[in-house]
């Protein structure tokens, strides 16, 4: 082991746990190695800098006795805490493997959490989000994971939190119309045109009733996509991250979901209602032109 690995690991100790690692420098030095290492043999193709390894393993020794160093380093799942780590730092070939060893084979899991399998894939993509993307608060979550357990456990626990949060907005979304605050999207949708003022007394029920047939019809990850994009405000470059892709391809998911969403629920209109063309063609362009605002009302959570 280079002498800058163990510089790294010391450094990165809190200052009590710092001063005992002297008392066991040899057990502590010949453990850092064997972890490192086992990271390394583990995903030898994925680029960690081994200092700074060594520095997050320190991290996560914070509940360690002092004089146990060496034992609790043993204890940790260094497999799991070098993927995880490639992962934070962005790089594509953990993200890949990730995916692959830890979110696959989650369906199990959430289906004994009771996520019907029409929205697990949802489900599965909440996860990647949750544990893969930074948020205003931090870094990913991914980086609290401590290694104490397996990291497909960790992840287990996270998907079925995930699924059951699901589970009751789904709930609560089923049990409540769309929120009650009509003069409010009113003035927002339509303003003071009379003619539009009209249309939204005449139509409402039915309007409300064809956009949300179009919205059920959106497949998990479309769904999701939408969701993080209107309610959650995500950025092209976050929804990327999010879905593993380049942000044009986030960017083109995204221009295709609201095409098809407008394009259901016109058909979702044109099969409901007998009216001119004059009068359909200003309905339809009130539901574009107020799109953000009806998907919000839909996919938001409702207070409470």
């Amino acid at each position: 082991m280079s002498g800058s690995e163990y510089a790294s690991f010391l450094a990165a100790l809190a200052e009590p746990l710092r001063v005992a690692a002297s008392c066991e420098e040899a057990a502590l030095r010949a453990a850092l190695t064997a972890a490192i290492d086992a990271g390394a043999v583990a995903w030898p193709e994925l680029r960690v800098a081994r200092a700074e390894f060594a520095a997050a393993l320190a991290q996560r020794l914070a509940w360690a006795s002092p004089g146990a160093l060496a034992a609790g380093l043993a204890t940790l799942d260094h497999a799991g805490l070098w993927l995880a780590h490639a992962c934070v730092l962005g790089d594509s070939k953990a993200l890949a493997r990730f995916d692959a060893r830890c979110i696959a084979d989650l369906d199990a899991a959430l289906r004994a959490a009771g996520v019907p399998d029409g929205q697990v894939a949802e489900a599965k993509q909440r996860v990647r989000h949750k544990l893969l993307v930074a948020g205003p608060e931090g870094p990913p979550r991914l980086a609290s994971y401590a290694g104490r357990g397996d990291l497909r456990g960790f992840v287990r626990v996270v998907a079925v939190r995930e699924g059951i949060g699901l589970l009751r907005q789904t709930a609560r979304r089923e049990a409540h119309e769309l929120p009650a605050a009509d003069e409010q999207l009113e003035r927002a949708t339509v303003g003071e045109d009379p003619e539009l003022l009209l249309i939204k007394e005449r139509h409402r029920a039915v309007l409300r009733e064809a956009f949300a047939e179009a919205l059920a019809q959106l497949e998990g990850r479309d769904r999701t996509l939408l969701r993080l994009s209107v309610v959650e405000g995500l950025t092209i470059d976050q929804l990327g991250a999010a879905f593993q892709v380049h942000r044009a391809t986030a960017a083109r998911w995204l221009a295709g979901v609201r095409e098809g969403l407008y394009r259901a629920t016109r058909r979702g209109l044109m099969a409901r209602l007998q009216i001119d063309r004059g009068e359909f063609e200003s309905l339809v362009r009130m539901i574009q032109s107020r799109f953000e605002i009806s998907v919000c009302e839909i996919l938001r959570t409702p207070a409470g």
